[in-house]
């Protein structure tokens, strides 16, 4: 993305941006700037997944602490951003 823009700033340090030329009080200089980013800056990674749970009795279904920390790992390897993963047991009586 490319876009352009003007930074005004005043005697005191003030400053605001605004789109087009702006008009300027007698202690205000403008500067024009030229911004490009990246695309890339504004995509979020969208995650996927996919839990099947066989029909078959499933009141003590446990989830293994390491796969918490595999999933980190995974997301971490394939995006490069490192998060921290946890779950709530919303049943609970604590």
């Amino acid at each position: 993305m490319k876009t352009s823009f003007y930074i005004v700033v005043n005697e005191i340090g003030s400053v605001r941006a605004v789109k087009s030329k702006p008009d300027l009080k007698w202690n205000e200089i403008s500067i024009k700037l030229q911004l490009e980013l990246h695309d890339n800056l504004f995509t979020k990674p969208q995650f996927n997944a996919t839990i099947t749970i066989p029909d078959i009795n499933t009141n003590n279904v446990q989830i293994e602490s390491n796969s918490i920390e595999s999933m980190e790992s995974a997301i971490e390897t394939a995006t490069g951003y490192k998060i921290r993963l946890s779950l709530d047991d919303k049943f609970s009586t604590k």
